[in-house]
């Protein structure tokens, strides 16, 4: 029991003195090649997966049928990015994505980046 109190007391005081969770996410996209670990925090944290799943489609189509349709288009990251901080009508049937005005330039870069990887 002791060691557990022990524990959880060292657990509280190293978070005290954590960098705030922002701050951490935004130097970590704006590194080189944000990690992917930081990016599906972002896709999480920015509520993308409330319309789109990994796999399945959901509202929206799924990442990898995103992928499949943009990924050897020469223009397919300005479309995406358009698509993400402009919104788009009738390119996934009737399905309509509005503006993502919660994101960042940087941050929908990195979810390109992200989406264009996928395996």
């Amino acid at each position: 029991m002791k060691v557990f109190i022990f524990l959880l007391g060292c657990i509280l005081i190293y978070s005290c003195h954590a960098e705030p969770a922002k701050d951490t996410m935004k130097k970590a996209l704006k590194a080189p090649n944000p990690s992917i670990g930081n990016v599906k925090l972002l896709v999480q944290r920015k509520r993308c997966i409330n319309c789109h799943d990994m796999r399945q489609k959901l509202l929206g189509p799924s990442f990898i049928d995103i992928k499949g349709r943009y990924k050897n288009k020469p223009e397919g990251k300005e479309l995406l990015m358009k698509g993400l901080l402009e919104g788009s009508k009738g390119k996934w049937g009737n399905v309509v994505m509005f503006p993502q005005n919660n994101l960042s330039k940087v941050e929908a870069e990195a979810i390109i980046e992200w989406i264009l990887a996928l395996k």
